[in-house]
Formats: structure tokens, sequence, C-alpha cells
């Protein structure tokens, strides 16, 4: 027996993440009120409607105990205001990637590379700085509305100074460090990534010296 028309059910077209339709889509989704597009909201919303593959159920939803954290937290965030600064927003459950509010202790995780070069600090540092592509804070005054996991930031490869900060203690943590993020104020050649005053590495030249000499004596070798 043939199906009626409305129980035969159409297959779902999905769009890529850099085809036209989706680029535009984010265009007038995430274009504000001063114009500026925030590229780490367009990649939450793709990771979020699955463009980047299935999504985990722990991106979705909270476990028991996740929701008891939660709970134990906005207690802990009532009882700070009334007793100590009412004033002061505290930075403690954040949403992530699927708009769940995550305590963000848990955003942490203790993460082993694969390369032993990363167990020493100081080259794990340097291989954020290298590796992430660094986005500034929009607005740059304001705590970022949605924290990533650390695994989907070395996917994308980008993220704002917390993103990098919570990639970077995770894996101190992996290798035994007892490291911690913290929170605070910069100024704005720094947070803007303003490179103009740095001092530069001169390059080592070094067996390059008559290059371009030997060049020019070949082309006019040619021309006789």
């Amino acid at each position: 027996m043939a199906e009626s028309p409305e129980h035969i059910a159409e297959p779902k077209v999905q769009e890529q993440p850099n085809s036209p339709g989706h680029l535009m889509e984010n265009l007038a989704k995430l274009v504000g009120s001063r114009g500026v597009i925030n590229d780490k909201l367009a990649r939450c919303e793709d990771f979020k409607e699955g463009r980047y593959g299935p999504v985990p159920t722990c991106y979705t939803e909270n476990s028991p105990k996740e929701e008891l954290v939660l709970e134990h937290v906005l207690q802990y965030k009532k009882q700070f205001k009334i007793a100590y600064d009412p004033d002061r927003e505290l930075y403690l459950c954040p949403k992530n990637e699927c708009d769940v509010y995550k305590f963000i202790c848990t955003t942490l995780r203790p993460t082993k590379m694969g390369y032993l070069e990363l167990y020493e600090y100081e080259k794990a540092a340097k291989f954020i700085a290298n590796f992430i592509q660094y986005e500034e804070l929009d607005p740059p005054d304001q705590y970022p509305p949605v924290i990533p996991s650390p695994t989907n930031v070395m996917k994308w490869q980008k993220g704002d100074s917390f993103d990098m900060s919570i990639l970077l203690c995770s894996i101190l943590l992996g290798t035994g460090y007892d490291a911690y993020v913290v929170i605070g104020e910069a100024d704005m050649i720094i947070t803007t990534k303003n490179e103009t005053y740095m001092e530069y590495e001169k390059m080592n030249t070094e067996g390059l010296e008559g290059l371009d000499e030997d060049e020019n004596v070949s082309e006019d070798t040619n021309k006789v």
C-alpha cells in the first residue's frame, strides 16, 4: 500500500559551512548594530547545527552531576553578592557552543599531547601562540558570551584570549602542571595584538650573500 504524501519524508539538504547561502545567512544573523561580524559566534552556530559533523550529547545537555554542580554554583553566586560585592559579576557559568550553560571549570580538560616538546610550558605556550589565530574580544570590555571546548578551538585554530588560555591550561594540566586561568585587564596594544613597536627578529642571511648579484650576472649573460 502506497504511503500518503503527508507521510513521505523529504531528504534534508545540508548546506556546507562555506556555501554562499550559508554565508549570507550568517551575515544576516551576526551583523550587529556596529556592523561587525563575530566570526566566533558564526563557528559556534555551525557546530550547533551540525555542519561540522554530529554533535556529541555532552554538548547539548548536562548530566545529573553537572546539573547538581550548577545548582551549587548559582547558590554560591548569590551568597557572594550578599557577603562580598553585590556589583561584581562572577563569570562562572557561560554558555557553550550549543547554548547550554556549563560550569566554566569543567571546560578545562587535562589533555596529553603526543609531542614531548609540549611537556615544557614555554614550548606549549609558543605552540598555542603560533597555532591558534588570535581574535579580539567582541566587545573588548566584556566577557565572551560563549566558551567553546578546547577540542573545537584546536579544530578551528582560532580563538580569543579566553579560548587560548583555556586550551593552554588544559595542555599544562595534562602534563602535570598546577595551572589555572586568571581573568584580568590589559592595555589596548596587547588586546588588539598591535605589534607596531615590537622588536623583530633579524633573518639569518648566512649563505645568502651575493645571491642577487649572481642572478643579475646570469640575466646579463643570457641577454648577450
